[in-house]
């Protein structure tokens, strides 16, 4: 998708990333350490990929 919009308009400006996750306990103090970090992986990790490797 990239290049093709590279190649019908000469460059890329911007990038959306729209996905996200939440978790299953909405309270802090009920969420685990690996629902904390699988939220993480997909909320931020997921993003910062997206836009290095996109």
């Amino acid at each position: 998708m990239v290049d093709k919009a590279v190649g019908v308009f000469g460059r890329l400006d911007i990038a959306f990333n729209n996905a996200g996750t939440v978790g299953e306990n909405p309270s802090l103090i009920e969420q685990t350490e690996a629902e904390y970090d699988r939220i993480m992986n997909v909320n931020v990790k997921g993003v910062w990929l997206s836009m290095k490797y996109g």
